[in-house]
């Protein structure tokens, strides 16, 4: 029974002399101040304890959180800790407390602070032109650009007015580019782009503040020109390609996508000037396509789009092989063809050869004169019937005196 006393004096001794040494709240403080911040920003949050509490340990808290998220001891001599998150994302967003623990050996956190909150916004993308003049010649080409500020995967969406007219899904390019070809004026007019956050959950961004696309009326966009029109080009080996306009501006080279509104830019060069790809590959295989910068009325604005060039990569090893391949067919058919024509003079020889023995073989056996012919002949039969074989006629056995017998 006094063992039980003893423990519970001894209890309400440590708790007040624990309500005696509590250590009171800190302040908190977050910037900016409004706490509001885009993805990708960094928040300071700073702890600041009693003055009496220097050196103190600080724990930084978000609500909901069941552990501290960050812990930070304040330097010697000095009673404020500095929480930065870098980068913020929407995860980070909520509300945040801190407390701290003081250095001189206390066995207690101090009391709670105050709560600071802080709201992540999606920044806004920007608009913008190609060329920044906004003005686009009939026939010609303008492209639009959305740039987003921030590396995350996203899809962009492009506006005229109110209609959406195109979306494309990009994993981490800053910028995207619509490129409108063969501009009317149709095509005229406001527009925006906006974009939609993937991960880690989709977040949809402000609209970009609006521009206009001016088309200028009547004036036709002049026609550039790509050489060659195709190409076919062995793999490792360079791609040369001039795009000619009336213009002494630069000129665009870009390799066309089965996308129609974007494009992917690989060399810039003056009017009329020759640029090369090296090491060409199977991936560099498709269409080409240039166009080039004109000053009409004292804007730039782009020449119309040129026809588009074909490239073809042709391995090595199989032209070698081709090569090959062509070489011994042509042998052997070089070989099949002698070999017909030694036989044919063969069969002609043989052919020429049977024709003299046969002659030699007549000239042996034919009569010499008219008289051994005569004697060949029956003598027996009458002159008439002798000289019917002397013309190869059969004699006429029915003017004969031979009588057949009765009966037959």
């Amino acid at each position: 029974m006094l063992s039980a006393v003893f423990i519970l004096l001894m209890g309400g001794l440590l708790l007040e002399n624990g309500r005696a040494h509590d250590a009171e709240k800190p302040d908190i403080i977050v910037g900016p101040s409004s706490g509001v911040v885009n993805i990708g920003d960094t928040v300071n949050i700073t702890c600041i304890a009693a003055i009496k509490y220097p050196g103190s340990t600080f724990l930084l808290h978000k609500i909901g959180n069941p552990e501290a998220i960050r812990q930070q001891k304040a330097p010697d001599g000095y009673y404020v800790a500095i929480f930065s998150l870098t980068r913020i994302q929407h995860n980070d967003e909520g509300r945040y407390t801190c407390q701290y623990l003081p250095a001189d050996g206390f066995p207690f956190n101090s009391s709670w602070s105050s709560t600071i909150s802080i709201t992540v916004k999606v920044p806004k993308p920007t608009l913008t032109f190609d060329p920044d003049s906004g003005k686009a010649l009939e026939g010609g080409v303008i492209i639009v650009k959305c740039e987003v500020h921030i590396d995350a995967p996203i899809t962009v969406y492009l506006f005229s007015g109110r209609k959406m007219i195109y979306n494309v899904t990009s994993e981490s390019t800053p910028t995207v580019s619509f490129t409108i070809a063969h501009v009317t004026s149709k095509n005229e007019g406001m527009y925006r782009c906006l974009y939609d956050i993937l991960s880690p959950k989709r977040t949809r961004s402000e609209h970009s503040d609006p521009k206009r696309l001016y088309v200028l009326a009547g004036i036709k966009a002049p026609l550039s020109i790509l050489h060659p029109s195709s190409a076919d080009v062995i793999k490792g080996g360079n791609l040369s390609m001039t795009c000619t306009a009336a213009t002494k501006h630069p000129c665009f080279f870009y390799e066309n996508t089965h996308d129609p509104y974007t494009n992917f830019q690989l060399a810039q060069g003056k009017s009329n000037v020759t640029v090369f790809i090296t090491n060409v590959g199977f991936c560099d295989e498709g269409n080409y396509s240039c166009q080039c910068l004109v000053e009409v009325n004292g804007l730039m604005v782009y020449s119309a789009r040129s026809n588009p060039m074909l490239l073809t990569v042709i391995d090595y090893s199989e032209v070698t092989f081709e090569a090959s391949t062509t070489g011994t067919h042509c042998n052997l058919a070089l070989a099949i063809s002698l070999g017909c024509v030694v036989f044919t003079v063969l069969i002609l020889i043989c052919a020429a050869l049977g024709v003299c023995l046969s002659k030699r073989k007549t000239a042996k056996i034919q009569p010499s004169s008219a008289s051994e012919t005569f004697d060949s002949m029956n003598p027996s039969d009458s002159p008439e019937q002798q000289q019917q074989q002397k013309l190869g006629q059969k004699p006429d056995w029915t003017d004969s005196c031979m009588e057949f017998p009765e009966g037959i």
